[in-house]
């Protein structure tokens, strides 16, 4: 459970822009890591950032410049968390992506 993002609105938006993706429906993938909250694992924080990549990689035109892969995911010490959330699971729910 997302404690600063109820999972609801992201859910919401990925509905209305899967019309949008019809003629290319693995251009948009969603992801959810229930039980881990709103800041994720640096397990997790390091698999999304791959994604993240493997996506650009595959859909910008060829020549376009990607960016560097940070060295170590974001810190734990954000002032505005009340708690660390470390919680992870297996258990993705995915939309149709590869």
């Amino acid at each position: 459970m997302d404690e600063h993002v109820p999972a609801h609105y992201i859910r919401n938006f990925r509905d209305r822009l899967t019309p949008l993706y019809a003629e290319n429906p693995e251009r948009l993938c969603y992801v959810e890591y229930p039980g881990v909250g709103h800041f994720l694992t640096p397990e997790l924080w390091h698999e999304t950032y791959q994604r993240v990549v493997a996506w650009f990689e595959r859909w910008l035109p060829p020549g376009a410049k990607l960016g560097r892969q940070p060295s170590e995911p974001p810190s734990n010490t954000d002032p505005f968390r009340s708690d660390i959330n470390l919680i992870g699971s297996d258990r993705h729910r995915r939309s149709p992506c590869r």
